[in-house]
């Protein structure tokens, strides 16, 4: 805790999530996966949440997706109305944009 009472406090999250793909252009299509991650605390207007700088958000972590390669990663801080608009809350959104690995559908599945 600083002087002025900032805590900063980091967290590492492991999450499976899911997404709705648009899979019209499969194998050859490209994906935006998105997470707003929320405090689910009473006191959560009372909190500001903020990304890491862009050299803490990395696509090595992601590295393992062997269908895809992550072609960004990006993380936006905003500030959403909460209770019908009396009162705001602080949110964090992920997005990972990512491109299939088409060569195997190709090689193995249209081809033969």
């Amino acid at each position: 805790m600083k002087p002025n009472g900032l805590v900063i406090y980091t967290y590492r999250l492991a999450a499976t999530l899911s997404n709705r793909y648009w899979l019209r252009p499969f194998p050859f299509d490209t994906q935006t996966l998105q997470m707003d991650l929320q405090p689910f605390i009473v006191n959560a207007g009372d909190l500001y949440l903020e990304a890491g700088p862009e050299s803490a958000i990395r696509n090595e972590a992601y590295s393992g997706l062997p269908q895809w390669i992550v072609r960004g990663l990006t993380a936006e801080v905003r500030v959403v109305p909460l209770d019908r608009g009396r009162s705001t809350i602080s949110e964090i959104r992920f997005r990972i944009r990512t491109e299939r690995r088409y060569q195997f559908y190709v090689w193995k599945i249209f081809l033969p």
